[in-house]
């Protein structure tokens, strides 16, 4: 994440309460608000907005908080799965890519289908997110993607990584889990036509497409 936090936007601690962010709101909206000359006012009120709009509502609040996380120095302690000794080279090698070939890319494929079919019905949905067949399609492509998510987390968990795997790993399961609240986010938009959950939903599903991404970047390191 570059730029300003909306923490910092907001002059706050990650840790602030509700209220402290609205008086934060409040107290900067006034000081900034283009109608009192401010210089880049305009500017500022953007952010500012867009800044209240998320932090202001606590479930929209959790998931930024978590993507924030993501960009923080993570270390982890043990490869998921793998032995704490290390096998010879050809061993680990022949593990290595049985692993990537057996586990990896086909989790990874599958993550990438789910996400790529989500932009495919919010586009579809936006032409008229109450007519029955768009709706009903949409709840078509939420149960694949419970299939493909559920097969995933079977192939996921079928062999314990090898050793020199931790990050990939590590990304796959953290995306899957994103992946996973985004599906049972989602569900509820035909239920009750809420768009809170589409935009959750959208959220979360950033969340798992980044730390996909984290993760082919750590497979390529390996393969290279």
């Amino acid at each position: 994440m570059q730029g300003l936090t909306h923490y910092q936007t907001l002059e706050l601690d990650p840790r602030a309460t509700a209220e402290q962010i609205r008086s934060a709101y409040r107290r900067l909206a006034k000081l900034h608000h283009p109608d009192t000359g401010a210089d880049a006012g305009h500017q500022r009120m953007i952010s500012l907005n867009a800044a209240y709009e998320v932090l202001s509502q606590p479930e929209r609040r959790r998931v930024y908080d978590h993507l924030l996380s993501l960009h923080q120095p993570t270390r982890l302690a043990i490869p998921y799965g793998a032995s704490r000794t290390r096998p010879d080279a050809a061993d680990e090698e022949t593990a290595r890519d049985r692993w990537l070939k057996e586990v990896y890319q086909p989790v990874n494929t599958s993550i990438q289908q789910v996400l790529r079919s989500f932009r495919h019905q919010l586009e579809e949905l936006s032409y008229d997110p109450y007519d029955d067949e768009l709706v009903a399609e949409f709840e078509a492509y939420l149960n694949r993607s419970l299939n493909l998510y559920q097969n995933a987390i079977r192939t996921f968990r079928s062999r314990p990584n090898p050793f020199g795997t931790a990050r990939v790993a590590e990304f796959l399961y953290h995306s899957l889990n994103q992946m996973g609240d985004a599906l049972e986010e989602l569900r509820y938009f035909p239920q009750n036509y809420d768009y809170q959950h589409l935009h959750t939903g959208q959220d979360l599903f950033r969340i798992a497409a980044d730390l996909r991404r984290q993760a082919v970047e750590a497979a390529e390191r390996i393969v290279h």
